[in-house]
């Protein structure tokens, strides 16, 4: 699913855009099984932001993947610098409980928009 981005109309100011998508879904690879999670998107743009509609259609495209909650956190981040090259990113995943346990998994860039290894 392509990701879709605009010019950012202030490419000169440090500038913070939070995106909250609360209905990600994607499967347990273990059990096969849907897990849930609220998304957090927040990332200071570049040169260009992410287009809104896109990115729900790119979020909705994990529901039918099988990855854990570590691998689709990365995963969106690694994807959505590729695409829009922010200056900062992070995101967050609050995964809903599972066996007695809730998961947040947080991953961020550095300072250039460089995914950190």
């Amino acid at each position: 699913m392509g990701l879709e981005t605009t010019q950012n109309p202030q490419p000169g100011r440090p500038y913070t855009i939070e995106f909250v998508f609360p209905e990600f879904t994607a499967i347990r690879p273990a059990t096969n099984e849907p897990v849930f999670a609220t998304v957090t998107i927040r990332y200071v743009p570049g040169g260009t932001c992410i287009e809104t509609v896109s990115l729900k259609r790119y979020l909705g495209s994990y529901r039918n993947r099988a990855m854990s909650y570590e691998a689709a956190v990365n995963r969106i981040l690694d994807d959505l610098v590729a695409a829009c090259h922010p200056r900062k990113m992070t995101v967050i995943g609050e995964f809903t409980v599972r066996g007695g346990i809730a998961a947040t998994v947080t991953v961020d860039t550095v300072e250039d928009g460089v995914a950190i290894s």
